[in-house]
């Protein structure tokens, strides 16, 4: 498995009470698996939907902020305190404050790629008509 030279150290040195160390080696381990996994995640779903008609592709350009919380969260969570290493490169505070600023711009993302279906039209409809 790609991920186990970056987990199975992580278990044993944690066990003591400590972190890995942040070498070159956990760095390049951890992008390897991260451009991997964006990779096939995006090509995969760029694969699927080719042959999907136009008006079906607006509910997959809706969800591409799926893709943006986490593969934007993966490494801040893997790089800052909350992470595997014992000196983490990113520290807190700045590791919350910028979830916080990545989360704030992906929610606002999120709320603007939305759109009218018809189920939500009907909801609508109903909630207004109710006394």
């Amino acid at each position: 498995m790609l991920y186990e030279p970056i987990i199975a150290p992580y278990e044993s040195v944690r066990a003591h009470g400590h972190g890995l160390p942040l070498t070159s080696y956990y760095a390049t381990m951890f992008l390897m698996y991260y451009v991997i996994m964006l990779t096939l995640t995006v090509g995969l779903t760029l694969w699927l939907t080719r042959d999907i008609p136009s008006e079906q592709r607006i509910h997959i350009k809706a969800g591409w902020w799926i893709v943006a919380v986490l593969f934007t969260v993966f490494p801040l969570s893997f790089f800052g305190q909350f992470g595997v290493f014992a000196n983490p490169p990113i520290p807190w505070p700045y590791d919350t404050v910028i979830a916080i600023i990545i989360g704030a711009l992906i929610h606002i993302y999120g709320a603007r790629s939305a759109f009218m279906t018809p189920d939500l039209k009907y909801a609508i409809e109903r909630l207004t008509q109710q006394p």
